[in-house]
């Protein structure tokens, strides 16, 4: 069976014994295998105890291209980079937030170059996830263009 063979496959490749109901296997980018998107609906009625995500950029191309779609097996969730107040939050800066849900303008207007500081790092470093996490942990810039790369 189709999905038996993409977990050999995948065991192989990784080396890892995959463990029902303890595994968690993410597609990325599944748009680019349509036989992948079309598994989907085997390993949700064969092997459910496997848990899938797939992801893609451009999974809406791709189902707009009549690719075969396994129609009521499969959940959508939109994510979206952070915002800048998540990302003040995702570095440490709770206060910062705290201040800027005050409203009290004053007070906010003393912080001004710390607002600008970060609001400079929002624009380096993005919403992306993992480039945000890293920097939370090391403040390194060298590093943030390497994942974002």
């Amino acid at each position: 069976m189709v999905d038996e063979r993409i977990i050999t496959a995948l065991q192989i490749e990784t080396g890892i014994i995959f463990k029902p109901k303890n595994t968690l296997i993410i597609f990325d980018e599944i748009q680019e295998a349509p036989e992948a998107i079309t598994s989907l609906k085997y390993f949700y009625e064969t092997v459910p105890e496997y848990h899938i995500i797939s992801a893609g950029s451009l999974l809406g191309v791709a189902l707009n291209k009549h690719t075969s779609f396994p129609v009521g097996k499969v959940e959508f969730l939109d994510l979206y980079p952070l915002s800048f107040i998540e990302f003040l939050v995702a570095i440490g800066q709770k206060k910062l937030v705290l201040l800027l849900e005050s409203k009290n303008w004053e007070l906010i207007k003393t912080f001004k170059q710390k607002f600008i500081k970060f609001l400079r790092y929002y624009y380096y470093i993005g919403g992306m996830p993992e480039a945000v996490y890293f920097f939370s942990i090391n403040n390194d810039f060298g590093e943030v263009r390497n994942i974002q790369n």
